[in-house]
């Protein structure tokens, strides 16, 4: 008889997401969507409404292996390209940016331009974590739990890979230009013609003007900014798990308290 059930409700299962992939509002789905951050949520909604209409609970061995390295694949690759935007927009909208218009320029950063570009850093992290974190709204229902924890566990391994990755580098980079400093010039050197191209005409830029604006601008900035990019990447990497699981206890506790009372009375 449990057997049954099981395969009725494994059946449901294939028969409801089936019929939400193919109905009037998802005619232009495909199995590239699937494989991307928006797909996944979608999918997550669908489960989601599934396991609400049953009222009942379905084995979480429905959400099989491969859907789980799925989902946990995209988390993980949107997580790593999440990773590299913010590294880039940091090292140059709060690192070589300030510094520059400071040592070449003579100018400092108004509070509305280091506000301005220190939103700019940080809000495509900022915006995709808050988004993860209202699939805590979902979290309900032993496959829809599993996929969400899937997805968010793809995205907390590649925030915590690429903030170890980041300091040990930056930390690299710091050392060796402190070791190595005749070698560290030559590459400096090569840079000179480049950054030539955003200053004012007539200025006339040396190596060893460069060499000093690495050394006593861009080295203390970057050692500054490699502890702020490690913290925040983990940060990131946290919230939408502690939201989502603390959401899902929350809901849990309720129902059950609710139930208690219900039967009391």
């Amino acid at each position: 008889m449990a057997n049954n059930n099981v395969e009725q409700a494994a059946f449901d299962l294939d028969k409801a997401t089936n019929s939400l992939n193919n109905d009037d509002n998802s005619k232009n789905h495909n199995d590239k969507e699937s494989t991307t951050l928006i797909g996944a949520i979608s999918e997550i909604q669908q489960y989601s409404v599934f396991e609400k209409e049953q009222q009942k609970n379905i084995n979480s061995d429905f959400f099989s292996l491969g859907k789980v390295i799925e989902f946990m694949k995209i988390g993980f690759t949107n997580g790593f390209l999440e990773g590299i935007l913010l590294i880039n927009l940091i090292i140059f909208l709060q690192v070589v940016h300030p510094t520059f218009k400071e040592y070449f320029l003579g100018e400092t950063l108004t509070f509305e331009e280091n506000l301005m570009w220190f939103m700019i850093s940080y809000f495509p992290v900022i915006f995709v974590t808050i988004w993860l974190s209202t699939l805590a709204r979902f979290y309900h229902g032993s496959i829809t739990k599993k996929a969400t924890l899937s997805l968010l566990t793809g995205r907390t391994v590649a925030f915590t890979c690429k903030s170890v990755i980041v300091y040990y580098m930056f930390g690299a980079i710091y050392y060796f230009s402190m070791h190595n400093q005749e070698t560290m010039y030559h590459i400096v050197s090569f840079f000179t013609t480049i950054f030539s191209f955003f200053l004012p005409k007539g200025y006339s830029l040396t190596t060893g003007n460069l060499w000093n604006y690495y050394m006593n601008y861009i080295l203390p900035s970057l050692k500054d900014t490699t502890i702020k990019t490690f913290i925040t990447l983990l940060i990131s990497a946290i919230v939408p798990y502690v939201i989502v699981i603390a959401t899902g206890f929350y809901c849990s506790v309720k129902k059950i308290k609710g139930i208690k009372s219900y039967e009391e009375y």
